[in-house]
């Protein structure tokens, strides 16, 4: 059931907004099991790591140009790093919305366009709906 979902729910899509400028590039990231929205960490807009501070990373390097966050079943963050990895009692607690969620940031210092991370831009307007 939950893969027959996922697979319906993502053929859903949306119409372009025809009245957007293309002013902000993002990026859309997966390892296959996670997917991410990156941003770049700082511009005019707003600056991520005042956010989410780089002294609370491993790395601590505030060199990062981009930020990526997803959204999703804490659980699943934490317990399921590859589809190898993924356990019945997780999958079931996610499908179903009984456990808690949690955003996850990572920060990069470049992102590589690849059939795991896709470029699109987008115009300020949205972006600002993005932050918000």
């Amino acid at each position: 059931m939950y893969a027959l979902s996922a697979y319906a729910l993502s053929k859903i899509t949306i119409d372009r907004e025809t009245d957007s400028k293309p002013e902000v590039e993002i990026f859309i990231l997966t390892n296959g099991v996670h997917t991410d929205i990156v941003m770049p960490t700082k511009n005019d807009q707003i600056d991520w790591s005042k956010e989410i501070q780089f002294k609370n990373t491993k790395a601590a390097d505030s060199t990062y140009k981009y930020i990526a966050m997803g959204w999703g079943d804490k659980g699943f963050y934490l317990e399921t790093p590859t589809w190898a990895d993924l356990k019945a009692s997780v999958a079931f607690k996610a499908a179903t919305g009984l456990s808690t969620t949690a955003i996850h940031a990572t920060y990069y210092k470049q992102m590589k366009l690849g059939d795991d991370c896709k470029s699109m831009m987008i115009s300020k307007e949205q972006y600002n709906r993005l932050i918000t």
